[in-house]
């Protein structure tokens, strides 16, 4: 009884930051589009979160079942290790002020406790997983380079097309968090053992999950939106559309492969590939530089950490 209550505390803390990194990012894009109804964009990505995992389960059963062979006591705690790993290494990016990548920490922090734990991982899986997550955020850099070229003519006389497309690229927005990045809640419930699969999650507990996440985000707005909405470039309305569009497109892709990816190494991709599509002087480069530097550091740190923590609660048990 007490091993499951600490499961499920494990897991309403990864919601809530889950919220504070990803949800806090994806809702400063979506407050452009109802300026009127703030709250708006935090009910609807809470609501896709809610609602769209329950529907497809693909990124979450990788997560959960086909990384890392998870079965029996030892398998809970060896994600239990991964979880407190990845909320370590995004706790001390996030401090920084830097938006990364809790899936990819996820992915990395999973293989590395895994190894530790001598757990079966399929390293075929992984490096396919990481080259799905390494093509996402190109292809939202250049389907966003070549959707501002393409409409830049129109975006000037056809007035309602910027806001049209930032409507239609934050609903994307929405329904490719809850398709991809959102399940990654969802696998994590389940394996630490609330459930036997994650088809089989009680409803309650992953509604009190979705509230965590949606307090998360709450705080998450005023943190880090600042950092990727006017650090990266000076946004427009029509290149957060493009931006949106683009790199959702992508996500929803990689999700139906099953592949977990992350929608704000995506969006910003984006965000950088419409802003060169105007000139690639409007890009702060600097900033860009040290979100990359967080992503490229957030794997192999995962990954040592994750394995470290997993020794760790080994030799506790």
């Amino acid at each position: 009884m007490i091993d499951q209550v600490i499961a499920v505390v494990v897991v309403v803390v990864f919601a809530l930051v889950n919220g504070v990194n990803d949800g806090g990012t994806v809702v400063v894009a979506g407050l452009r589009t109802s300026s009127k109804h703030p709250w708006l964009p935090i009910v609807m990505l809470v609501g896709a979160l809610a609602t769209v995992p329950l529907l497809s389960t693909r990124v979450a059963q990788t997560l959960a079942e086909r990384l890392v062979g998870f079965e029996g006591d030892g398998g809970r705690l060896t994600l239990i290790a991964a979880v407190v790993a990845t909320l370590l290494v995004v706790w001390v990016l996030t401090a920084q002020g830097l938006p990364t990548s809790l899936t990819l920490g996820l992915v990395g922090a999973i293989a590395g406790a895994g190894t530790a734990s001598r757990l079966p991982v399929d390293w075929g899986l992984v490096g396919f997983v990481l080259l799905v997550a390494a093509i996402a955020p190109a292809v939202g850099f250049v389907g966003a380079f070549l959707l501002q070229r393409a409409l830049r003519p129109f975006l000037g006389p056809i007035r309602w097309l910027r806001g049209g497309l930032l409507r239609i690229g934050y609903l994307l927005q929405c329904l490719a968090y809850g398709g991809n990045d959102g399940q990654k809640i969802l696998a994590v419930l389940a394996v630490v053992g609330v459930s036997s699969s994650v088809a089989e999650v009680p409803f309650h507990l992953w509604l009190g999950t979705v509230t965590a996440f949606a307090v998360g985000t709450l705080l998450g707005v005023a943190r880090l939106g600042p950092t990727l909405s006017g650090g990266v470039l000076p946004v427009r309305t029509e290149q957060s559309g493009i931006a949106q569009t683009t790199s959702a497109s992508a996500v929803l892709i990689s999700g139906a492969f099953g592949s977990p990816v992350s929608l704000t190494q995506a969006v910003t991709a984006g965000l950088i590939g419409s802003g060169v599509g105007v000139t690639a002087r409007r890009v702060r480069w600097q900033v860009a530089t040290r979100i990359a530097i967080a992503w490229a550091v957030t794997l192999p740190a995962a990954f040592v950490v994750g394995a470290v923590v997993a020794l760790a609660l080994g030799g506790l048990s």
